[in-house]
């Protein structure tokens, strides 16, 4: 029924608006709430969307299979009260709750990237910070109401087969290392103190997920086709795909080359005392755009050079967990969002801060920090 089925788009469209319109609601009117990453502060939070994204991806691989009460089925999207013509519907409550875990589950992609987005809304009307957020979910929503306008799009997905078989399994398999993700990020901050070194041998796991379910569709592809074309094409994108898995988790575990200091109050106020210039890094093991520019600006040869430097002081606030002295820290910058670069000393007071930033900009502003007019170029 194409009426039914565009309102329960528009109903799964309203779920995803309705979680960042909340988002914003916090931001413009709770007072502790300043940013969408916040969530992620919260260890049970991160560990509750492991667990639960863990038992889907076992139930995509078909390792068991739950008959709930009734009561629950008529929550369900896919099931519900037929429409006025007898056509199969979808329950309304049901289908909002599925926008609405949608937005939730995206939150991993969009955290990062919304750093400044949140710090921007904190300090606006609240009007406009709705509106902000409001957009931001009408923006996600969009394909969803499209092709609940457009259902022959839908229809152009192959039927099922053994091939969508091995997509599920594949599937579930990169499900669990992300369960893996969200369960590694969220018992780290429980295992340590902020002070301590991160866990990190999670990504392990992450990697060797995508490995198990790249040598899985390699496998499976040479069972289900004879064909030499298909064969070719999704080996050479398995290990693709494998190696990029291993990368990743080469590049995660890495401590690198800048002997970073973790953030106190006390080792802060003790590199004042000695007229160093601190270089605050404001990061967390979730924020992937905080380890993209680390490794990408941070790392670079003439960066270490000056951050290892005897009179600057590289500080990390690591912000994983509920790190109250960090948070604070972060708050008396009159900032809100990760990732943050906040160089100050001697000849800077008053910090110098990024969110985005270039190896030029960092060495300027440790050169300027120390109060040298002579540029910091290499």
């Amino acid at each position: 029924n194409p009426a039914r089925c565009l309102y329960l788009g528009l109903v799964t469209s309203a779920g995803i608006v309705f979680f960042w319109i909340v988002i914003g609601a916090c931001i413009a009117f709770i007072a502790s709430f300043n940013q969408v990453s916040q969530l992620f502060q919260q260890p049970l939070f991160t560990i509750g969307i492991g667990l639960f994204v863990a038992l889907m991806a076992l139930g995509m691989l078909g390792l068991f299979s739950i008959n709930l009460p009734s009561w629950v089925y008529r929550l369900m999207p896919s099931t519900g009260p037929r429409s006025a013509d007898g056509s199969a519907g979808g329950s309304t409550p049901g289908t909002f709750l599925f926008g609405v875990f949608t937005a939730v589950l995206s939150t991993p992609c969009t955290a990062p990237f919304m750093a400044t987005a949140s710090a921007w809304a904190a300090k606006q009307p609240p009007a406009l910070s709705l509106a902000t957020f409001g957009a931001i979910g009408v923006g996600m929503a969009f394909p969803y109401a499209l092709l609940s306008a457009n259902p022959r799009w839908v229809s152009k997905v192959p039927r099922s087969g053994p091939a969508s078989h091995l997509v599920k399994q594949v599937m579930g398999i990169l499900m669990v290392g992300v369960a893996v993700f969200f369960l590694g990020t969220g018992i780290d901050p429980l295992a340590r103190l902020p002070v301590d070194p991160p866990i990190r041998w999670f990504w392990w796991i992450v990697a060797l997920c995508i490995i198990a379910a790249m040598s899985v569709l390699v496998f499976r592809t040479f069972l289900i086709t004879r064909r030499i074309g298909p064969r070719l094409f999704w080996t050479i994108t398995s290990l693709l795909f494998a190696a990029s898995g291993g990368y990743m988790a080469i590049h995660f575990t890495d401590r690198g080359p800048i002997p970073w200091v973790a953030y106190t109050p006390e080792r802060f106020d003790e590199a004042v005392r000695q007229n160093k210039v601190i270089v605050l890094d404001f990061t967390a093991e979730w924020c992937l755009n905080c380890k993209a520019l680390e490794a990408g600006v941070l790392h670079r040869p003439e960066v270490v050079a000056a951050l290892t430097r005897t009179d600057v002081v590289p500080m990390r606030v690591d912000l994983t967990g509920n790190n109250v002295a960090g948070g604070e820290k972060l708050k008396s910058l009159d900032w809100v969002g990760i990732p943050l670069l906040a160089i100050s000393g001697p000849g800077k007071p008053t910090p110098a801060k990024f969110d985005t930033y270039t190896p030029q900009t960092v060495l300027d502003a440790i050169s300027a920090a120390r109060g040298s007019t002579a540029s910091a170029r290499p």
